[in-house]
């Protein structure tokens, strides 16, 4: 549930928890606004678009930093960012962000918002260098990946993927390279609860490849909805690789050796 939302209902809560009589009319009175616009924005029918989510930081008195989480919860609330629905690039545009810092600094706009004086706060949680941070930071925002929203950095758009799934690229390739590495890094450091990780062997039908990474596509964009609803607070990377363990069979009509 977004931050704003969560907010208002706690603040109407605390209210009613010394006034019994306090009711969500009142509650409308103090923020400026209509009882019904109020009761749709707690219930989820409804967002809440900038000039109401500032005039509602006024009358609440919000100190800076609870405004700026306020207003960039309320903006992204707003832009209806849905998991299931990536944001394609072209692949020439994913080769300048194809390392998982990249992807993590975008993901981590979620959970702890940051602005331009914070990445060496960033950096000690992404575990790399500031100089390293401040490059890919700006690296997103030329591209329009990520904008700088009241002070914080937001992800403009919702899951990042490649346009073309039938193609592949040395970047790619070496994105894919990057995912692997850090998963085996994470067997060795990570303990079980903070991981899944899980393989299996099996003889298959080779024609069935194409339903099996459409499948597998399917998937990755159901997992991420169920990930990504409620609270927000780390950042992981989830991959899946389905990959041959023997060389092609030969043509049936190839000559014998």
């Amino acid at each position: 549930m977004a931050f704003y939302r969560t907010f208002l209902q706690d603040e109407l809560g605390r209210r009613q928890a010394r006034n019994a009589r306090f009711s969500l009319r009142a509650f409308a009175r103090v923020l400026g606004t209509d009882p019904g616009t109020v009761s749709r924005i707690l219930t989820g029918k409804s967002g809440m678009n900038d000039v109401t989510a500032l005039r509602i930081c006024e009358r609440l008195k919000l100190d800076d930093g609870m405004r700026t989480l306020f207003l960039r919860s309320a903006r992204l609330d707003d832009a209806h960012l849905e998991p299931g629905r990536p944001n394609e690039i072209p692949l020439n545009q994913f080769a300048e962000i194809a390392t998982l810092l990249h992807l993590a600094i975008m993901e981590l706009t979620y959970i702890a918002p940051f602005g331009p004086a914070d990445l060496a706060g960033v950096a000690r949680r992404l575990r790399a260098g500031k100089a390293k941070v401040a490059a890919a930071v700006a690296t997103l925002v030329e591209l329009g990946l990520m904008r700088l929203d009241g002070g914080v950095y937001a992800k403009a758009a919702g899951n990042t993927t490649t346009a073309d799934k039938a193609q592949t690229t040395e970047a790619l390739r070496a994105h894919q390279i990057e995912v692997l590495t850090a998963a085996s890094r994470s067997v060795t450091v990570d303990p079980l609860d903070r991981r899944c990780t899980v393989s299996m062997t099996l003889a298959i039908n080779p024609d069935r490849l194409p339903l099996a990474r459409r499948l597998i596509h399917e998937f990755l964009e159901t997992l991420g909805d169920v990930l990504e609803s409620g609270e927000r607070r780390e950042v992981y990377q989830f991959g899946a690789s389905l990959f041959p363990l023997q060389e092609p069979a030969p043509p049936a009509d190839a000559p014998s050796p």
